[in-house]
């Protein structure tokens, strides 16, 4: 039986400096392919750009989905997460597609002719280059599809509002100095912008008895669904400590509780700094990627201990570029370019046309799949300093250790309306 579609723009209910709040109708269906409009900052600031990773949607801090004061899907900590996303998309999509809804600068072309001196190639006539510099302006507002940020979302393709009587939605974003970590320029004060709308497409009947009937019957049949919910833990990690002229080695090891009695499939870990001279200038300029990639870390290691037993061989994983080919293995190939998971190149503008991308795209993902009792994080790295003091601020830099786990979540249907909300 076929049905129309109704498209409807949606204004929240509620809205304030960092946050809004949407509301939809009961006793309907709707398509979950629900988006968000309008996202970003309020203002244009001439010659500003947003954050490389994420352009517009930087501002948004974390989403719900409620039915009444029942949480369905969450994503916490919303920013670092997204930019991983965004970089699983693959070239292509990320320059004819996400660069335009989102106005981030993922999407890169190698530009340059071969020349060669004395027959020799040289290294520095190919480089790696961002696609259409300049888009990723601070100002410009996103277009954002939820399915991309709710898994409960992405697992069905309709909702019944009969069933989840009073759905709601709640975007929460940051204030002014969370903004400036994902602006180039931390000088400005920008708020989010105020306009936000949220579209939804509503399922109806075409008018006749029987097309009613039949809506009411999809309505009625919802068997419930399954997904793998992201949900997020976070340790610190102290600074270093080196002192002037030295290396210092740090040896760390977290108990992690966020996820236990839950069945954890795949575990990504996220190296964020908490210094602003590891992503930036240390004043008043982020770096293109600021602190919303993941840091790399001279000589680093990882191990991952779930109910007493070592994720990885050994001690731990070392080697940057080990890490990434199981984090390609896990997740899928990252749209990234070469070298920007590795602590230092000898000169990385021989390679990369903008090097904001170099030393901020290092992350570590792994399959668990059991049900956690015990989880335990190993990371070890090494600090070094210069005479001066002050040099490679990245290598010592406190930093937070942000883990996004799948778990495995369900809606069971306990009656033709009632449900029950459990993990799997």
């Amino acid at each position: 039986m076929s049905h129309s579609v109704h498209t409807r723009i949606v204004d929240p209910i509620f809205t304030s400096k960092n946050r809004a709040e949407f509301r939809l109708d009961r006793d309907t269906m709707y398509s979950t392919d629900m988006r968000l409009l309008n996202i970003g900052a309020s203002t244009s600031p001439a010659g500003k750009k947003y954050n490389f990773l994420l352009g517009a949607e930087g501002v948004i801090q974390s989403i719900q989905l409620y039915d009444g004061n029942q949480l369905l899907s969450q994503i916490l900590e919303a920013s670092q997460y997204t930019a991983f996303k965004n970089l699983l998309k693959d070239n292509d999509t990320n320059i004819s597609k996400s660069k335009q809804l989102k106005y981030n600068s993922l999407g890169f072309l190698a530009e340059g002719s071969q020349t060669y001196t004395n027959g020799v190639p040289d290294k520095t006539s190919i480089v790696v280059e961002i696609q259409q510099q300049g888009v990723n302006a601070v100002g410009k507002l996103a277009h954002i599809s939820l399915r991309d940020c709710l898994p409960f979302l992405r697992a069905q393709d309709a909702v019944p509002t009969n069933v989840f009587k009073r759905l709601r939605l709640v975007i929460n974003f940051k204030d002014t100095e969370e903004i400036k970590d994902v602006v180039g320029d931390r000088t400005l004060n920008l708020a989010p912008n105020q306009g936000v709308q949220l579209v939804v497409d509503e399922i109806t009947g075409r008018g006749s008895d029987a097309d009613m009937k039949a809506r009411m019957d999809m309505m009625m049949s919802y068997k419930g669904a399954s997904w793998l919910e992201v949900e997020h833990d976070r340790v610190n990690v102290p600074n270093v400590g080196a002192g002037a002229d030295s290396t210092k080695e740090q040896d760390s090891t977290f108990l992690v509780s966020g996820f236990n009695a839950k069945a954890l499939r795949r575990l990504l870990l996220v190296s964020t700094p908490t210094e602003t001279q590891a992503y930036g200038d240390g004043v008043n300029t982020n770096y293109g990627v600021s602190n919303q990639g993941s840091l790399a870390s001279f000589d680093s290691l990882f191990q991952v201990r779930v109910n007493g037993m070592n994720k990885f061989s050994g001690a731990g994983w070392t080697g940057s570029n080990r890490r990434l080919a199981h984090l390609t293995d896990t997740y899928g190939p990252l749209n990234s370019p070469i070298g920007a998971n590795l602590t230092k190149l000898s000169d990385p503008g021989d390679v990369i046309g903008n090097t904001d991308y170099a030393a901020l795209i290092d992350y570590t993902g792994l399959r668990v799949d059991e049900r956690v009792a015990e989880l335990k994080v190993t990371f070890k790295r090494t600090g070094v300093v210069g005479a001066a003091g002050n040099d490679n601020p990245s290598t010592t830099s406190s930093m937070d250790l942000n883990m996004y786990g799948e778990v495995d979540r369900a809606v069971v249907m306990t009656g033709k309306e009632d449900y029950e909300l459990v993990y799997a």
